[in-house]
């Protein structure tokens, strides 16, 4: 993919240094090892980023990026804080004697 974004603007650097300097094999050397040269720094660079790291962790950060900077709908959970159900629940009170409730519990099967 990255092949076919920097191919052409190599070929047209490589065609001006060709104009430029006469000659024509220095121009087909930029056009065509320039962006290989490119593909593979960036490979390794890539390799480096995912170092250590889960699958596709990358692509998550920068998507999260993305939703950080306004650019995206942020598909992940990012609030820092508590969380609330919306309403007060009250919590069960205990009796005196540690009990839950003061009724006699049913036994099933007996």
């Amino acid at each position: 993919m990255a092949i076919f974004i920097v191919m052409p603007i190599y070929a047209v650097i490589g065609l001006a240094v060709a104009f430029a300097t006469k000659i024509w094999a220095l121009g087909v050397l930029i056009a065509s090892l320039a962006p290989m040269l490119t593909v593979w720094t960036a490979a390794g660079w890539m390799a480096k980023v995912k170092r250590n790291k889960p699958d596709y962790y990358y692509q998550h950060r920068f998507k999260l990026w993305l939703a950080e900077n306004g650019l995206i709908k942020s598909r992940f959970i990012d609030h820092d804080g508590f969380w609330e159900i919306g309403r007060d629940v009250p919590f069960p009170r205990r009796s005196a004697k540690g009990n839950r409730s003061n009724q006699p519990v049913k036994k099933v099967g007996v």
